[in-house]
């Protein structure tokens, strides 16, 4: 339940932060952050590059340390916590907080791969179709999120996130079956 909470905090963070009326931030010259943590991409659907400075670095680390701990407690993935956190506290654009969340991810699930397997909790037989699964949702996905706008991904990540968590919460009060 205490999940569900945080997750509809964390949504109704999000989807006020974009419904806010942004100021253009401006396109920053490549060499303009070669001395600070920052980077640049092209969006396909602005039509143009994006440079953008990262901050707050102590907030970062705090807030993905926070959403370890959750991911090892509860065994749920942290890009939850970790892509709002990078987009709206450290100041990475939507489409390179999730990018980023899910190279994270990709580096944990692998390194403890190796430990599930030697002890045999992975199933071949039942891994392999769920990552061909996974791996062409996510080729799928990514070439969605290019052709949307920062706003929109955005909205319907808060959005993804309360319904997730409208039903983590109704399950751990008994209104849904569930484990």
């Amino acid at each position: 339940m205490i999940f569900g909470a945080l997750l509809v905090f964390i949504a109704g963070l999000m989807l006020r932060d974009s419904l806010r009326p942004k100021t253009e931030t401006p396109v920053l010259a490549a060499s303009s952050h070669a001395s600070s943590l920052g980077g640049e991409y092209y969006d396909d659907f602005q039509k143009r590059t994006i440079a953008y400075n990262v901050r707050r670095l102590p907030l970062g680390f705090a807030v993905s340390y926070f959403a370890g701990i959750l991911s090892g407690l509860l065994g749920v993935g942290g890009g939850f916590i970790k892509v709002p956190a990078m987009n709206m506290g450290m100041n990475v654009p939507m489409k390179v907080a999730t990018a980023t969340s899910n190279l994270m991810i990709g580096v944990t699930a692998i390194s403890s791969l190796f430990v599930y397997f030697a002890r045999g909790f992975v199933q071949p037989l039942i891994a392999a179709p769920v990552a061909v699964g996974v791996v062409g949702g996510a080729l799928l996905g990514t070439k969605i999120a290019a052709r949307i706008s920062p706003k929109m991904l955005k909205r319907v990540f808060s959005i993804l996130l309360f319904f997730i968590a409208i039903q983590m919460i109704l399950r751990s009060a008994g209104v849904l079956g569930g484990h």
